[in-house]
């Protein structure tokens, strides 16, 4: 049985956890480790309240966020917390693939009509309009 809330998809769920768990320095810096446990936590309540269907509670939480942190939420959970944000041609997650190379690198690819996003671990590797 597929994996899923009635707000989110197993996809959302898994790309969402995936940017949580990834969010992280390099372990040098204690002072920025801090910064990212805090912003895990931050990333992990508003999983948790979009989850349960407090849309506007996870939608005021994530308007809190320092935008860098913000972009870790996937685009497809961000509209649903602010779907005035979504471009009138843009729709949902029309193919998504999540590639792993025989390296162990893992690459996800999300296509919507409205745009191209490449993510290599936590990091937005390139977005293209295709419109």
């Amino acid at each position: 049985m597929p994996r899923k809330t009635p707000f989110l998809t197993g996809n959302e769920l898994d790309r969402f956890e995936n940017s949580i768990r990834t969010w992280h320095g390099d372990g040098k810096d204690k002072k920025l480790e801090n910064v990212y446990v805090s912003d895990r936590a931050e990333l992990t309540l508003v999983l948790k309240l979009v989850s349960n269907g407090k849309i506007k509670a996870a939608a005021k939480e994530a308007s809190r966020m320092d935008t860098i942190v913000r972009d870790e939420i996937p685009l497809s959970v961000y509209y649903k917390l602010f779907p005035d944000d979504k471009p009138p041609e843009s729709d949902d997650i029309v193919y998504d693939w999540r590639i792993t190379l025989r390296n162990g690198i893992q690459i996800e690819v999300h296509l919507s009509l409205g745009a191209i996003e490449a993510q290599y671990g936590n990091k937005l590797q390139s977005m293209e309009r295709i419109w």
